[in-house]
């Protein structure tokens, strides 16, 4: 017989363990190890959609990996040294087919603190990812019927919208229902961990629901120019998306451009003074052009200082 105080202490150990685990900042990792840090760039999120955008998709792909396979190991394995340390097979606290265990709210609550662990990590001041990947990771390790559930949802309001974000946001939203109707009937401490996991997941998307709002969000295909012309477009996303190289767009300079001259005259390298003469020069010209036009039998010549 399970003794409930030393289930709890256990539980609460292989939580810990899980967070501390769950929080190893991969995505950061990876971007170290080619040179880039992708808390600098882009969204500066160090998931696997930012990574893959701002270092390479392979690093992207690495990342993503990385991210469920910690989620997965931690969930997976958690559940099974709860089972060992009491003495009980691991079904004890895995829901299945036909039925859910009294306990399987036991491996929802690792669940729970996997997704912490990424959202949350103890390595980076507590701010981490947005703990999609580490979600289906963990989500796989615990119950592959919820893991496909997420894969479509995700499938569904991803493709055809091109927004990764949307599909994550669905999936997180999704996850509570997907738990609720494959284990009918299930109690409210199995179910409250995914209710907590649904908002973590979805206020860690805060600022991918405020750029959706404003038509800025990129989408699948999104690069990086894309990204520096959203902030360009809403200087209130600075905190979001720093510009690295002036933008230009129609009767507008970027911050980063105010010296340069305006589209249409070009833009030439060199020292300021060299670029200042010849625009002014050009821009004589093209005065100078104007008026022979208007009148073909006067010739004007302009004077130089």
């Amino acid at each position: 017989m399970v003794t409930p105080s030393f289930l709890i202490i256990s539980l609460l150990l292989v939580m810990l363990g899980t967070f501390f685990v769950c929080g190893i900042p991969f995505g950061l990792l990876v971007g170290h190890a080619l040179g880039t840090d992708p808390r600098t760039v882009g969204s500066k999120n160090i998931g696997a959609t930012n990574v893959s955008r701002e270092v390479n998709f392979f690093a992207g792909v690495l990342t993503a990996v990385l991210d469920i396979a910690k989620g997965f190991v931690c969930t997976y394995f958690g559940v099974r040294i709860i089972a060992l340390v009491l003495l009980v097979p691991p079904v004890y606290f895995l829901p299945d087919e036909p039925y859910l265990p009294q306990h399987a709210w036991v491996s929802a609550f690792i669940f729970l603190a996997a997704i912490c662990g990424h959202v949350f990590s103890p390595y980076l001041k507590f701010k981490g990812g947005k703990g999609i990947a580490v979600g289906f990771g963990a989500a796989l390790g615990f119950s592959w019927p919820i893991a496909l559930g997420l894969i479509v949802v995700w499938g569904i309001c991803c493709f055809p919208t091109r927004y990764v974000s949307v599909g994550s946001i669905a999936s997180a939203a999704a996850l509570p229902f997907l738990a609720f109707f494959i284990y009918y009937p299930v109690s409210i401490s199995f179910e409250m961990p995914f209710v907590l996991i649904a908002i973590i997941v979805i206020w860690a998307h805060r600022k991918n629901l405020r750029r959706l709002r404003k038509g800025l969000e990129p989408k699948l295909s999104g690069s990086r120019e894309s990204q520096q012309l959203d902030a360009l477009l809403d200087p209130g996303l600075d905190e979001e998306i720093r510009l690295e190289e002036p933008v230009f767009t129609e009767g507008k300079r970027s911050d980063t451009g105010k010296d340069l001259p305006e589209q249409g005259t070009s833009v030439f390298f060199g020292s300021e003074p060299v670029v200042t003469s010849h625009v002014q020069k050009c821009v004589e010209h093209l005065k100078s052009d104007g008026r022979n036009t208007t009148d073909s039998n006067k010739t004007n010549h302009d004077e130089e200082d």
